[in-house]
């Protein structure tokens, strides 16, 4: 091999951007490899539970308790996407007040427009289910605003889902006691994933505005 001193400028230069271009695609390659691990393990994880239907979640009668909405939340400049029905519920937790809303939208996709357009993180539809469930499923953005912080949890990876699911346990262990049993105790604590028959179902926390709070 020449030494790069006696090289020709021209030459050093084409073997620096050939090695340069073997490195970028060795690069590529590790990251893609990483990524398709990544899916193929939530894949695997999601074979071992034990999906409930969203008759079982009803069952549960948590949203009896949620009063809907005479008025849907103000669109945000698309009048296609306003939500098919959407619910509220105020509870209090960790010293914090929050508004619990639920939105149905007839697919999916429409959610996700939505949402975009009011600022929340966008799902990743291409994660959304492994193809259980005639209704596709559950698989929403919980999005919690907590003093003007967003907090993101990806409901369609199993692993994010341990404080939502500690969260729903202890403010309501009636009512998520069953939903606890459905699964596997391998997957009880990651896994709370419920499927719809039909509609999608958009569920997040938002801290009451100020004007809310004083009312209150």
């Amino acid at each position: 091999m020449e030494n790069p001193k006696t090289e020709t400028t021209g030459s050093y230069k084409v073997r620096v951007k050939k090695k340069t271009k073997k490195i970028a695609i060795i690069v590529v390659i590790v990251l893609f490899s990483i990524e398709i691990a990544r899916n193929l393990t939530d894949f695997i994880l999601g074979m071992g539970a034990e999906f409930i239907t969203y008759r079982d979640f009803e069952s549960l009668k948590l949203l009896d308790e949620f009063a809907v909405e005479t008025d849907p939340p103000k669109d945000p400049g698309l009048k296609e996407l306003v939500p098919v029905k959407s619910y509220s519920k105020e509870i209090e937790y960790d010293g914090k007040r929050f508004v619990i809303r639920a939105y149905e939208f007839s697919t999916f996709e429409d959610s996700a427009k939505y949402f975009k357009a009011w600022g929340h993180p966008q799902p990743e539809p291409w994660r959304t289910s492994y193809g259980r469930g005639a209704g596709g499923s559950f698989s929403a953005e919980y999005t919690t605003l907590e003093d003007g912080k967003v907090l993101h949890i990806d409901c369609k990876r199993y692993r994010y889902l341990t404080a939502l699911t500690n969260f729903l346990l202890e403010k309501y262990p009636e009512d998520f006691s069953e939903l606890k049993d459905c699964f596997p105790p391998s997957t009880t604590s990651e896994s709370p994933t419920a499927y719809f028959d039909g509609l999608k179902r958009k569920l997040y926390c938002e801290t009451l505005s100020p004007s809310d709070k004083k009312a209150a």
